[in-house]
């Protein structure tokens, strides 16, 4: 069994699609138990005659090239991931004799067992951990079992294993990692904050210190940190000790409310201090002894405030603006219902810009505003004619998990965010499916027929999916079947669906105008009669007279609804019912014959009588069979006992002949006749009669 063993991967992976029963391996194998078969993680069982999809039977053994794996049953559900690998069991089964003749085939069969076997190894090595050909030495070597248990494999400084850190360490740290993920944040502070432990460690020591500070935070700010350094002075020191007594210090908490403070502040600069000295006079005290009632103290209060003395002066300096806006108080108070949109139309600022400069296309727009709306009302249709009109479309292509073609769920092709739709194409149109996106890696997009042949026509595919730029560009040809389906070329039919492939309308149209131009000239509708561009056969719809009108090559002739003027033009005419004279003839003209011929062997029946549709022979009678069927007949002398029939121009009676006619009928003889030498007798018997015409 000398094969040849090809440089493949012995392992094939399919996703598969609904029922799907055969699957191909690429590689070779010497017998159907040198390959291991998987549903998923489940290994299969090999059976000649597979009675369910957890068996398999194999075609391809002992043949180069590889076979197929076909399932039992109803074969595979869609998605299911279907794993060949080859497994040559490492034995020996053949020995070579020290003498006697040498088996070349059994030698090229073990040769090529071997040649797979090393295949298989090669497989087994690349899905493996190892050193890259490039790499230093390092030592891949894992320790015993009891110094790796529960530990986590990492890589020490020089890349050698190591299973120094715990696992129960590594469970500790995920469970907070949302705290881990907090602390690299402020990574910087943190390692500032190491730098400083001590101080933080003496801090620590005046936790309730702090505490009591906390509860007073509100006090601390820039400002009351520069008073205290103001007042840490002995002179200051020693006035507070002056005002330290229990009548000062409640005078002190009458003024120490927020709004007295900040009266005081107000009042405590040099010009104020300058003011008041001047109204320090009895006089002026006398004044302010009369405004110092709470009433005025609290609005001299509220006008004292900076922001408000500013206010005052802003005021006064719009003394004409106040004016204008007092009168136009109920706008404001409109606006003022409205401060969200107006604050929504300030922040579209640059738009409303750019609309005033289209002033004369809005304007424009503004006296069309019903056809707008119609427009609006068949957005639907507007959309359609934009892709039937587009000479490209693009599909923004992204792979996530979705419903499979077919049943089941796994990873799907989204077209524009759209999982695996059914999509229409048109003939002549192109369509560009660009998978620059990363999730298409190991995804290339494909077209196949509804038999799942390939499809490749107009089809042009650049660049690596899941790489910038990749694309897969669709030309559709007019001659491009009815129905085609995209898929994955790695996992099948199940990441895409069915595209139903058409010709536009709008396409067949622009390809037939000069017909569709010919119908235009050719039909016309007016209130009169066209008078231009005549031509014999054209239509015309006249609106005045409601009436439908040909062109004869030389006037205009009315077409009058439901009526026949003649049969000319059809060859083959026929009747849709019962032909009614209606009282009136069949007529020829020009001394024609009115023929009425049946076809094949049908008769011509007139009034119930089938009459014969064939001549007959010279001297022949018209007969009847009573039942309504008509013949052509020869009748001799003897026949004439049969009387009551009509016989004309009976020529011919045989000489020397006696008939007798039956009782009581009766015998016609019309025309010439000659009797054939001798004499014939004629008897009428009963009371028939004889009459000769």
């Amino acid at each position: 069994m000398a094969i040849v063993v090809n440089d493949t991967t012995p392992r094939n992976r399919y996703t598969a699609s609904g029922s799907q029963t055969t699957f191909a391996y690429s590689f070779e194998i010497f017998a159907v138990g040198d390959i291991k078969v998987f549903n998923g993680s489940t290994l299969l069982s090999y059976a000649a005659s597979p009675s369910g999809a957890t068996q398999y039977s194999v075609t391809g053994a002992g043949v180069t090239g590889g076979g197929n794996v076909v399932l039992g049953g109803s074969g595979a559900s869609a998605g299911d991931i279907i794993t060949i690998v080859r497994d040559i069991p490492v034995a020996r089964t053949t020995d070579f004799p020290s003498s006697g003749p040498f088996v070349i085939e059994s030698l090229n069969t073990d040769l090529d067992k071997m040649v797979a076997m090393m295949g298989e190894r090669e497989d087994e090595i690349a899905r493996s951990i190892r050193l890259s050909d490039d790499d230093a030495s390092a030592t891949l070597t894992l320790p015993v079992s009891a110094t790796r248990a529960s530990k986590v494999l990492t890589f020490d400084g020089s890349g050698n294993v190591a299973t120094t850190i715990s696992a129960t360490d590594v469970t500790t740290i995920a469970g907070i990692s949302a705290n881990v993920t907090t602390v690299s944040g402020i990574a910087s502070n943190v390692t500032t904050v190491a730098g400083i432990s001590s101080n933080i460690t003496t801090v620590a020591g005046k936790s309730s210190e702090i505490t009591s500070v906390a509860a007073k935070a509100s006090l601390i700010t820039s400002d009351f940190v520069s008073d205290l350094n103001t007042l840490a002075v002995t002179d200051v020191i020693n006035d507070i000790n002056t005002l330290a007594t229990s009548d000062i210090v409640t005078d002190l908490n009458t003024l120490a409310t927020s709004d007295i403070v900040s009266d005081l502040n107000t009042l405590a600069t040099s010009d104020i201090v300058s003011d008041l000295n001047q109204l320090a006079t009895s006089d002026i005290v006398t004044d302010l002894n009369l405004l110092a009632t709470s009433a005025n103290v609290t609005n001299m209060a509220t006008l004292g405030a900076s922001g408000v003395v500013g206010n005052i002066a802003t005021v006064a300096g719009a003394n004409s603006n106040i004016g204008t806006v007092a009168g136009i108080a109920s706008n404001i108070t409109t606006v003022a219902g409205i401060a969200s949109n107006v604050t929504t139309v300030a922040g579209n600022n640059s738009n409303i810009t750019t609309l005033a400069g289209q002033n004369s296309n809005i304007t424009t727009l503004a006296g069309i505003s019903a056809n707008i709306t119609t427009l609006a009302g068949i957005s639907s249709d507007v959309t359609s004619l934009v892709n039937a009109l587009a000479s490209t479309t693009n599909y923004a292509v992204t792979v996530a998990s979705g419903t499979l073609y077919g049943g089941g769920s796994g990873n799907v092709f989204y077209l524009d965010g759209t999982g695996n739709p059914a999509i229409t194409l048109i003939r002549g149109n192109t369509y560009v499916f660009d998978q620059s996106d990363s999730s298409n890696g190991s995804h290339p997009i494909a077209f196949r027929t509804s038999a799942d042949a390939s499809y490749t026509t107009g089809v042009t595919a650049s660049g690596t999916p899941g790489s910038a730029g990749a694309k897969t560009t669709f030309v559709v040809p007019s001659d491009a079947p009815s129905s085609l389906k995209y898929y994955c070329t790695t996992h099948g039919n199940g990441m895409g669906n069915v595209i139903t492939v058409e010709t536009s309308n709008i396409n067949v149209v622009a390809s037939n105008i000069g017909e569709v131009n010919s119908f235009a000239q050719r039909y016309r509708v007016g209130s009169s009669d066209p008078t231009a561009s005549l031509d014999e056969g054209d239509l015309a719809y006249n609106s005045t007279a409601n009436v439908l009108k040909y062109y004869n090559g030389s006037a205009w002739v009315t077409i009058v609804a439901g009526s026949l003027t003649d049969i000319v033009q059809d060859g083959t005419p026929q009747l849709g019912g019962s032909l009614d004279v209606n009282g009136n003839s069949i007529v020829s003209t020009s001394n024609g014959n009115i023929a009425i011929t049946p076809n094949g062997s049908g008769k011509v029946v007139l009034d119930g009588l089938s009459y014969p549709v064939a001549d007959g022979t010279a001297g022949q009678a018209l007969t009847t069979d009573g039942s309504g069927t008509l013949s052509l007949s020869t009748i001799q002398a003897s026949e004439i006992s049969t009387v009551g029939n009509v016989f004309s121009n009976y020529n011919t009676v045989s000489s020397n002949a006696s008939v007798v006619t039956a009782n009581t009928k009766n015998s016609v003889l019309f025309g010439p006749i000659t009797v054939s030498g001798g004499s014939t007798v004629l008897t009428i018997s009963g009371n028939g009669a004889l009459s000769i015409m």
